[in-house]
C-alpha cells in the first residue's frame, strides 16, 4: 500500500486510486475505490472484475483497439456503479495483467494461461486475498483520510468498515472466471477442516452478479458441475443474479458458451437457489457494443 493518486478530470472527488495494495503472500492488486453514497446502518461494498479490453481510461486510450470502448474504462464503471449501488461502497480490481494489451489475466485470483483463459483448481486462496484486499484498501483509506490529511470532504465525512461490510461480487465477461473460482472454493471451504477465520468473509458474501461470461477457452466458462452448485444452494444468504445478451449465450460460433449456461441455471433452479435470470436484448442482433451495453442495462 505505498501510492495513491486522485483522478484529475471527472468525478476526481470520488475516485480513489490505489495502485499496489498488497492481498494473500506476494500477491498485489491495483484498484479504484468509490465511498457509498447514502449512509446505511451497515457497510456494503461491491467488488467488480471486468473484461477484456476494459483498462483505465489512459491505457485504453493508447490502444488502437481498446479506445473504441473507452466508454467502458475501469473508471466510467466506478461511477456507474457507484449510482447503480448507492447504499455500497465501490471498489474495481484491475486484472493483475494483460495479454497484449487487451486480454484480461486475474492471476492473483485464478492460475490462467495466455488470453487469460483459466486454469481452475480446487483452492488457490483467492477468498483469503479477497479479504486481505479488503481490509488493506479499508485501513487505507481511512488512513489517508484523516482530519489533518483529508483531501477529500467526501471521504473523510463517513467512516469505512471493509473488513467487516456484506459484499457484492460482479464479474463481467472474462471477470466472471473470478466468480467461478471463488465458488470452488466455496466447496473446498465447507466440505474441509478449515479455521473459522477463513469462513468469515464466506458469511459476508450477499450477492453474486454473473454478467455475460465468457472467456477464450472452449469450456468451463460456466460452472456445470453439479456438487458444485449443490454447494452453492445451501448458502441460502447468497442471492445469485445472471444477466445475460445474445452475444454470449447465441454465438453459433461459440455454442458451448449458452450450453454451460443453461446447465448452470437449470441445476441452480433444480435446487431451488435463489436465483434470478435475464436475457437482454433479446429481439436485436448480437454484437460487442450490446454486451457492453449490459453494464448500463441491469439492475
Amino acid at each position: 500500500m505505498d501510492s495513491t493518486r486522485m483522478q484529475s478530470q471527472n468525478n476526481d472527488e470520488l475516485i480513489t486510486h490505489i495502485e499496489h495494495i498488497r492481498g494473500y503472500d506476494e500477491r498485489y492488486d491495483e484498484v479504484l475505490f468509490v465511498l457509498k453514497q447514502k449512509n446505511s446502518e451497515e457497510d456494503n461494498v461491491t467488488v467488480y472484475f471486468g473484461g477484456d479490453m476494459q483498462d483505465f481510461a489512459e491505457n485504453m486510450n493508447s490502444n488502437s483497439e481498446s479506445k473504441k470502448y473507452i466508454k467502458w474504462s475501469l473508471e466510467n464503471i466506478a461511477i456507474l456503479l457507484h449510482h447503480k449501488f448507492q447504499q455500497s461502497h465501490v471498489l474495481i480490481v484491475r486484472p493483475s495483467r494483460y495479454y497484449r494489451g487487451i486480454f484480461s489475466c486475474y492471476d492473483n485470483y485464478v492460475p490462467s494461461g495466455d488470453f487469460g483463459v483459466p486454469k481452475f483448481v480446487d483452492f488457490y486462496n483467492a477468498l483469503t486475498h479477497l479479504k486481505i484486499i479488503l481490509n488493506n484498501v479499508s485501513l487505507f483509506i481511512k488512513r489517508k483520510n484523516k482530519p489533518k490529511e483529508s483531501k477529500s470532504k467526501h471521504l473523510s465525512d463517513s467512516s469505512i468498515n471493509l473488513e467487516k461490510a456484506r459484499i457484492t461480487l460482479i464479474g463481467f465477461s472474462k471477470g466472471c472466471i473470478v466468480l467461478n473460482q471463488l465458488i470452488r472454493e466455496f466447496h473446498f471451504l465447507q466440505t474441509k477442516e478449515v479455521p473459522k477465520e477463513q469462513l468469515n468473509i464466506l458469511s459476508r458474501i450477499s450477492d453474486l452478479y454473473f454478467l455475460d461470461g465468457g472467456h477464450s477457452g472452449k469450456e468451463n466458462v460456466w460452472i456445470t458441475e453439479r456438487y458444485l452448485l449443490l454447494t452453492l444452494t445451501k448458502l441460502n444468504h447468497i442471492h445469485i443474479h445472471v444477466h445475460v445478451t445474445p452475444y454470449q449465450v447465441k454465438d453459433k460460433m461459440r455454442p458451448w458458451i449458452g450450453k454451460e449456461e443453461k446447465i448452470f441455471t437449470e441445476i441452480l433452479i433444480e435446487y431451488k437457489a435463489n436465483v434470478t435470470r435475464q436475457l437482454h436484448f433479446h429481439n436485436q442482433p448480437a454484437s460487442l457494443n450490446q454486451h457492453f451495453e449490459l453494464l448500463n442495462s441491469f439492475t
